[in-house]
């Protein structure tokens, strides 16, 4: 059973319970009144509400240790030791890899949004350029439908994949969005790969790349 279920991502990172009061935003003071409900839902055995409650906390990109400790208690109550101990990794590491490691089982979950405040999360830990962060940013993007966002994260990489994942990823975004000239500038990359056929049989159901009329014959 997933608990975790939809909505949209932004991107705010806050921990307000390590700031003194004075110095406490109005965001911080509704971040504390949520905290201060899972808090109580916890304690009445409300796991379903718990979740909930950090379920909008995680996808309003609010990842401060505070909340991410929290969901490893709400996950360790709710029975899932594997998905708790990743979450109380995340609130004790600074590097990004547990948050992609979380990014990644939220994946497996089919929970992309929550995912991809995760990978959005690791990105901002890394500090700089990353290709297994950006990969699982770009996949997470992919499957919440954002395919724009996925040609600017990959577009750094045009002509020196890291990887060939990333390369047909970048590819099958171009496809959805109709980008010919992405497209067009990989088909040499992608030829040089062996499982890469799937991408231009897609693209010619898709009926996007059409060949030039100056490249048929007469």
């Amino acid at each position: 059973k997933n608990l975790w279920g939809g909505r949209t991502v932004v991107d705010i990172e806050a921990e307000p319970e390590a700031r003194p009061e004075q110095t406490r935003s109005p965001e911080d003071e509704a971040l504390l009144r949520e905290l201060a409900s899972v808090d109580a839902a916890l304690t009445a055995g409300d796991i379903g509400g718990a979740i909930g409650t950090l379920r909008g906390l995680l996808l309003a990109g609010r990842l401060g240790r505070e909340v991410l400790a929290r969901s490893s208690v709400a996950m360790e109550a709710f029975g899932d030791a594997e998905l708790a101990a990743a979450f109380q990794a995340a609130s004790t590491g600074r590097g990004p890899e547990p948050l992609v490691e979380l990014s990644a089982a939220f994946l497996g979950m089919d929970d992309a949004p929550v995912a991809l405040a995760l990978a959005n999360a690791a990105q901002r830990r890394a500090r700089g350029e990353d290709p297994i962060v950006t990969g699982v940013q770009a996949e997470a993007a992919a499957r919440t439908g954002q395919h724009a966002e996925v040609l600017r994260l990959l577009s750094r990489y045009e002509g020196r994949w890291p990887d060939p994942v990333l390369l047909q990823r970048y590819a099958a975004s171009a496809i959805q969005t109709g980008d010919r000239a992405r497209y067009e500038r990989v088909v040499p990359d992608l030829a040089r790969i062996p499982d890469a056929g799937w991408i231009t049989k897609a693209a010619e159901r898709a009926h996007a790349f059409e060949p030039h009329p100056e490249a048929t014959d007469h």
